[in-house]
């Protein structure tokens, strides 16, 4: 290896600082240095406005694009992680160049492959001359299982099969690309690709237009035309949608991020149905037939009916919709069939055959089973090479045959000799070395890049200016996958021309049609509106709870001894009392009796479990993970400032409670949680249009409040304690109502008006009767209300649990009976804790699941609702 050489004109002092350590590629191509170590001529337009930076200054851009990729909540999920939707993208500052004549070339093979591929697809999904012609084998059909037979003669629109294809590149050692993966049913990165310009934009935001890098937009642009035109009603304005496998998949986010940047609705199957051989989606107004379906689900799981039966993720009765023509899928389903490495080793034979033309951008040596010219070179390179299976995508990492144990070895080749076709040999690609910003220095790390292109109806093909590399985590391997904690490169490609700007907003010029409302909220938006508003509630009377536990615990001595407080234990959340309590649990007795010795330090312990602890039930954590997966899907409705708001303080959380070992450091954070769910609340309420989304959010918030505060209150109350004041106090600094109850009694504290204040009091927000008011107000205003005079389901339990309460004497509710407890307060107490879920149910039912409530042949009696029933987003 090498160090650049710096005497040329675009290296002075600072570029020499820059690239002091930088050791060039010893063996392979590398992209920053020519062969005698001098750095390259596109190169230098970058790196010399970089290195004139200070240390300082790149430093503070560093963090400032940290900051936007936290801001943004730019994630990828690493399966088995257990940080899952936390772990944060990686990028890396220093883009990689290309010029334009180099990207002319890797421009028309990445077109013409993408030609190719729909022309192969066009054919085995159709009359199958190839495989009548023996150009491909019939092997290539019967041995796929990326083939889906009931595929077969589904039409698709006028761009193919393949509307969005990515190509994945690796330069090899002669500087010449070569295509070693390709991507053809849901490819994945456009979004991330894209996000990673926005950050460098914000980041250089003069450097840029100083060297002239071509812009993304119009790549999205074109394809959110296309997708319009692929619509199967010609002149109709289409309904699109984008289908994601859900919040666990790898790349949730950039299906977020693409489904709010083309303005179109993102969808789980769970949301869309199949009626008449039509595809619906569930809004809050009903079910809306869907046109086009951008979709983020692999082929096999599209359809339970038809392909794999026990996918959950796709949509039953989808292909039976497409033979009818009612919509149209991109990619088209089967697709996948052209993913695989054995159809590398017969694409210059096919590019010859269908189009008389040299294969642009050739494929890393693959050498298949299924042609028996190539098995004795297999047998021959075997060793040396990786065997692999031939219908599975080809992937720059493999482990070679030779490193197998003698075991693993022999059944490999056991399994080869009986069925050939099954297996591959593919070249180990040595990507190309790249630098990468390491502090004020550069580090080389191996290169791979994926270009993105898309096929327009006109039978045009657009490739966007750009695409996503990605680098090896260490110098010393060769990994490539984000799975495996590779970083990310924005892509610029130099244009000879001065490059116009392009937006996706409409022309400044062209009238605009005025809109007070948005007409079709999904039934997925408005649940995770929804669930929201629940998850935030019910995180803030657990962290409320614990706190006044945590100053009981730090301020008052003899705690062991006083009945009030254990009663006041036995009231919260699970997990406090008990790590694991039972699911009917008992409710307290005045009698019930906890060991005195050690029983403060255990709650102690306890309480921080429940802060720290992910996996404990009743967590904070749990519950923040699950604010901010429910947030993610819901982002459009919120302005810039309520997203920062929710992702800052949650996040600060979670990076400040792993930290919390004593009393002291645990308040802090709590206080902290408290003020943002106060910050979160205001905004949403005065920056959030009046419109069913932001009843949903505040719906959510009254149920949980109601439910969170008549459970306590139940747990603590029914059965009294002596003495009770020092718990009624405890009750209303946990409901943040000591000032409203001073302001109206002074300092006597009685059960009887701690009970009104908290439950029947309709002028204060803590208070049971408060949310079921706002509720009151909220229904009416919802799309599917039963009209004036005339109430639905809901309405009418909401009606009676209002009456409930406000007809409720608390004097008479305080009343203790001979057995020492308060028989009237658990009446209503039962009425709500029965009542409440029923009307969550309801209301689920008729917005979100659009179906009636399940009624049980034979039995009379309902089950009560689960407490921690969770969205469909957070499973």
């Amino acid at each position: 290896m090498s160090v650049p050489d710096t005497t040329n004109s675009i290296c002075d002092q600072n570029v020499h600082r820059l690239l002091a350590g930088y050791l060039a590629a010893a063996d392979g191509y590398d992209e920053f240095c020519d062969a005698d170590g001098r750095v390259r001529d596109h190169y230098g337009s970058v790196i010399g406005p970089l290195a004139s930076l200070a240390p300082d200054d790149m430093e503070a851009r560093r963090r400032n694009a940290e900051s936007i990729i936290r801001e943004n909540g730019i994630t990828y999920n690493v399966y088995g992680d257990p940080k899952g939707m936390d772990r944060p993208w990686d990028l890396d500052l220093l883009p990689v160049v290309i010029p334009q004549q180099e990207w002319n070339a890797i421009e028309a093979g990445v077109i013409q492959r993408h030609r190719l591929l729909n022309a192969i697809l066009a054919d085995i999904y159709g009359p199958q001359s190839l495989i009548h012609g023996r150009q491909l084998p019939p092997e290539y059909v019967a041995a796929n299982d990326r083939f889906l037979r009931p595929c077969h003669g589904v039409p698709v629109p006028a761009t193919g099969h393949i509307v969005r294809y990515a190509a994945d590149l690796v330069r090899g050692p002669d500087g010449q690309w070569r295509v070693y993966g390709d991507r053809t049913q849901s490819a994945s990165g456009a979004g991330y690709a894209l996000e990673n310009r926005i950050i460098m934009a914000r980041t250089f935001p003069h450097l840029m237009a100083d060297v002239s890098v071509r812009r993304l937009a119009s790549f999205f642009d074109g394809f959110r035309e296309t997708l319009r035109q692929t619509s199967p009603k010609p002149g109709h304005n289409p309904s699109i949608v984008l289908l994601t496998p859900g919040p666990q998949n790898e790349t949730y986010f950039e299906h977020v991020y693409l489904a709010r940047y083309l303005g179109i609705p993102l969808l789980e199957g769970d949301d869309l149905t199949v009626r008449d051989d039509k595809v619906y989606y569930r809004t809050v107004r009903g079910l809306q037939e869907v046109d086009v379906m951008l979709r983020r689900v692999d082929d096999a799981y599209c359809d339970a009916l038809e392909l794999r039966r026990d996918s959950t993720l796709g949509v039953t009765g989808l292909l039976q919709a497409l033979r009818k023509q009612n919509l149209s899928t991109c990619n088209a389903i089967g697709s996948g069939a052209v993913e695989t490495l054995a159809l590398k080793a017969l694409l210059p034979a096919l590019c010859h055959h269908l189009f008389g033309e040299d294969l642009l951008l050739q494929s890393t040596s693959v050498r298949w089973g299924g042609l028996p010219e190539d098995r004795a070179a297999i047998e021959a390179e075997m060793d040396q090479r990786c065997l692999v299976p031939a219908f599975a995508p080809a992937h720059p990492e493999r482990v070679p045959t030779a490193a197998l144990s003698p075991e693993d070895r022999a059944q490999l080749l056991a399994r080869w000799r009986q069925r050939p076709e099954l297996f591959a040999v593919q070249e180990q690609p040595v990507p190309s070395q790249a630098p990468i910003m390491q502090g004020a220095a550069l580090s080389g790390r191996q290169l791979t890049l994926r270009v993105f292109a898309y096929a327009a109806t006109d039978g045009t093909i657009g490739v966007m200016p750009g695409g996503l590399a990605r680098f090896s985590p260490a110098e010393d391997t060769v990994e490539m996958s984000m799975q495996k904690g590779s970083g990310s490169k924005d892509v610029w490609i130099l244009s000879d021309v001065p490059v116009e700007p392009i937006s996706l907003l409409p022309n400044a010029d062209e009238p605009l049609e005025f809109m007070r409302s948005r007409e079709n909220l999904s039934s997925r938006l408005a649940e995770n509106l929804y669930w929201l508003g629940r998850y935030c509630e019910r995180a803030e009377c657990t962290v409320r709870f614990l706190r006044q536990v945590l100053v009981l615990c730090a301020d008052e001595d003899g705690l062991a001894d006083r009945p009030e407080f254990r009663r006041l234990i036995e009231a919260g959340p699970p997990g406090l009392l008990d790590p694991e309590p039972a699911a009917d649990s008992p409710p307290p007795s005045a009698t019930a009796t906890l060991p005195a010795p050690g029983f403060v330090e255990t709650i102690q312990a306890r309480t921080l479990d429940l802060i720290q602890n992910p996996d404990i039930t009743g967590g904070i954590v749990g519950d923040i993970r699950a604010i901010r997966q429910a947030a993610w899907v819901v982002r459009e409705r919120f302005s810039e400032d309520d997203w920062r708001i929710l992702n800052n303080f949650t996040q600060d959380y979670l990076d400040s409670a792993a930290k919390a070992r004593e009393i002291g450091m645990a308040l802090d954070a709590l206080n902290s949680l408290v003020f943002g769910f106060a910050a979160f609340s205001g905004l949403t309420r005065e920056n959030m249009t009046r419109e069913p989304g932001q009843y949903f959010i505040d719906i959510g918030r009254r149920i949980e409040r109601a439910i969170e505060t008549a459970s306590v209150l139940e747990r603590a109350l029914v059965t009294p304690v002596s003495p009770e004041e020092p718990l009624l106090r405890s009750l209303l600094a946990i409901f943040d109502s000591p000032m409203t109850y001073r302001a109206r009694y002074d300092v006597n504290v009685q059960a009887a008006a701690v009970l009104d204040t908290l439950v029947c009091d309709e002028t204060n927000p803590r208070a049971v009767a408060y949310q079921l008011s706002r509720l009151a107000r909220h229904l009416p205003r919802l799309p599917m209300h039963g009209g004036p005079g005339l109430l639905n389901a809901e309405e009418r339990r909401l009606e009676r649990v209002r009456s409930e309460v406000m007809l409720a004497d608390m004097h008479i509710a305080a009343t203790v009976d001979d057995a020492g407890t308060r028989p009237a307060l658990a009446a209503m107490f039962e009425v709500l804790s029965e009542e409440l879920p029923a009307f969550a149910d309801e209301l689920s039912q008729r917005y979100f699941t659009h179906t009636e409530a399940a009624q049980q042949l034979g039995a009379t009696a309902t089950a009560k609702p689960k407490k921690n029933k969770q969205p469909p987003t957070a499973n």
